[in-house]
Formats: C-alpha cells, sequence, structure tokens
C-alpha cells in the first residue's frame, strides 16, 4: 500500500475508530503535541524580550507576562495528561490542586491582555501623555488586576468545595465546584467582550487621528501615530485570535453538553476541535508574531540561529573529544 493509503488509514483510525474507545486519550494526546509547539514559542517570546531591550517597552512586557502565564498552564495541563495516560483516577480535589491554579494563571493571563487593550486605547488616544507613563506602570495595574479577581474567586472555590468525588475529565472548569463554574465563564466572557470592544474604539480613535494630523499637517502625531498603528495590528491580530479561540471553544462545549455521551465520530471530532481551540489560545502568539511583526521575526530568527550553532559547536566538540580519546591501534 502507498503513503496515501497508510496517511488515510492513520486519519480514518484517528478520528472514527479510536473515539469508540478511548476519545480522553486521543484528545489529550492531540492536545500535548500543541502545548509542546506552544511551550517553544512562548519561551522563544521570553528570551526575546530578556534579550532585546527594544522589546522591553510598555506593551512588550505584558506579552512576555502573557507567554509566561500561557507556559504555567500548558505545563499544568501536562500534569493531567500524564496521569490520564497513566490510567489515574482523578479526584476532583486533586485536580482543584493543579487546574484550579492553572485557572488563576489564566485570570492573570486575560486581565494582562485587558490591561494590553488599555495601553493601546490610552496610546492613540493620547499619544504624548503616553510617552509619560513609566514602564511598569501597566504591568503593575495587570497584575494587581488579576490578583483582585483571582484571590477571591479562588478563596470562594476554596470555600465552597463539595466533597471529594471522582471526575471524568480534569480541567479548569471541572476542577472548580459546580456553584462557581458559571461565574468563572461569566468572567472571562465578559473580560473577553471588554477587549474586543477596547481594541473597536481605539480603531476608530486611531484612525480619526490619523486623518485629522494628515489634514493639519502634524508630522510629529502623525510619525507616533504610525509607530502604534504598527504596533496593533500585531497585538490586535494576537488578542483576536485569542479571543476567538476562547470563544469557539466555549460554543463547542456548550453544545456537547446537549448531546448525549456516545461514540458518535462528529462529537468526537467535535470535542477534538474544542480541545484544539483551548490549547491554540495559549500557544499562537508566537506563531502570530511571527507572521505579523518583523522586529519578532527578526529576533526569533536570530535565536534559532543562535540555536543550530550552539548545537553544531556542542556536536563538533563531542566528535573530536571522542576521536582524541579513542585508543590508538598498533601496526
Amino acid at each position: 500500500m502507498g503513503s496515501g493509503s497508510n496517511a488515510a488509514n492513520f486519519w480514518y483510525f484517528l478520528f472514527f475508530e479510536i473515539s469508540e474507545y478511548d476519545d480522553v486519550r486521543s484528545h489529550r494526546l492531540i492536545m500535548g503535541v500543541i502545548s509542546v509547539f506552544g511551550i517553544y514559542g512562548n519561551l522563544n517570546i521570553i528570551i526575546a524580550t530578556v534579550r532585546k531591550r527594544a522589546f522591553r517597552n510598555k506593551s512588550g512586557l505584558i506579552i512576555c507576562t502573557v507567554a509566561l502565564y500561557d507556559n504555567v498552564s500548558l505545563l499544568c495541563s501536562f500534569s493531567i495528561i500524564i496521569r490520564t495516560f497513566r490510567g489515574v483516577v482523578i479526584m476532583q480535589h486533586e485536580c482543584f490542586k493543579t487546574m484550579g491554579f492553572c485557572f488563576a494563571v489564566q485570570l492573570l493571563s486575560i486581565c494582562a491582555l485587558l490591561t494590553l487593550a488599555l495601553d493601546r486605547l490610552i496610546a492613540v488616544s493620547f499619544p504624548c501623555w503616553y510617552t509619560t507613563i513609566r514602564g511598569w506602570v501597566p504591568l503593575f495595574f495587570a497584575t494587581v488586576l488579576g490578583a483582585a479577581i483571582s484571590i477571591p474567586f479562588m478563596t470562594l472555590s476554596i470555600v465552597n468545595m463539595e466533597p471529594d468525588h471522582t471526575i471524568p475529565v480534569c480541567s479548569e472548569g471541572t476542577a472548580l465546584p459546580r456553584s462557581l463554574q458559571r461565574y468563572g465563564n461569566i468572567i472571562f466572557f465578559t473580560i473577553n467582550i471588554s477587549i474586543i470592544a477596547i481594541y473597536f474604539i481605539a480603531y476608530l480613535i486611531l484612525f480619526w487621528r490619523s486623518r485629522a494630523s494628515r489634514s493639519m499637517a502634524d508630522h510629529v502625531v502623525s510619525a507616533s501615530l504610525r509607530i502604534h498603528e504598527r504596533a496593533m495590528k500585531s497585538i490586535a491580530v494576537f488578542v483576536f485570535v485569542f479571543c476567538f479561540s476562547w470563544f469557539l471553544s466555549q460554543l463547542l462545549a456548550s453544545q456537547l453538553r446537549m448531546v448525549e455521551s456516545g461514540t458518535s465520530p462528529v462529537v468526537f471530532v467535535l470535542k477534538l476541535v474544542m480541545i484544539c481551540s483551548i490549547s491554540f489560545s495559549y500557544s499562537h502568539c508566537y506563531y502570530v508574531y511571527f507572521w505579523t511583526s518583523r522586529d519578532y521575526r527578526a529576533a526569533f530568527l536570530e535565536q534559532l540561529r543562535c540555536a543550530s550553532g550552539l548545537k553544531i559547536f556542542v556536536t563538533s566538540n563531542i566528535v573530536m573529544s571522542s576521536r582524541a580519546n579513542a585508543p590508538v591501534g598498533h601496526s
């Protein structure tokens, strides 16, 4: 049989046959693969921010912080993936210790994205005043806002924790008490809608100010707005991909709740898309910036070349060391 036939058999097995007996493990496997790419990308963003002073501006620090939060969330998910493959029975209290912490980190992350949207709104609305704001202020505001939401919510979760019981799948949602799961979704929904609304307003203001500055021949303001416009494009794509992924996962989750559990291939594929959208929402930042930002792309390619050079250097040293230690043959 040809490779095309083998590939077709593999995808048939993945999407249809495997769903009849082990959909949870197959979903977690794919989630793990996406998470590996996400962790790699987020680490690149953190390294680029540390290496390049140009990225340590107000918005760059928030993007780096979001990448850090996303990696924490992905690493928390890995512990659940490992337990799933080991066949460990998952209790809710044990799940809460890992995924409850993950949920709190995600609250910090979404508050950082909200702060990033406010940062862009202030930058295009008051470009001169924006330059006087210290670089650490937006990051401090994002951290305080995230802590003000996550700490009370997690405290309520601990107080309202139900008696320990087994759960079929451990996730951020199932780890929380049932009485608070709805409120957790409301918090994320409200913040995501707010982010989209703020970016929409910021784009309207940017469009209006750009036209006004050109008509008045204000070259200083025009140059400043062009810089913010370039930054807005990359940030907006990054944030909207996150929001779309989150809304898609929530829509699919609501539809799947109305479908009786079974081994239908359609249900399996819907669950797979939901799992992929959740993982992708915490893994896409690096790839969006690689695509949309010339500066970040140059930094990422430089890091990739450095990593390749280091690999060649280490390999060459190992080979030379092996040859030096090799026994000398006697004729």
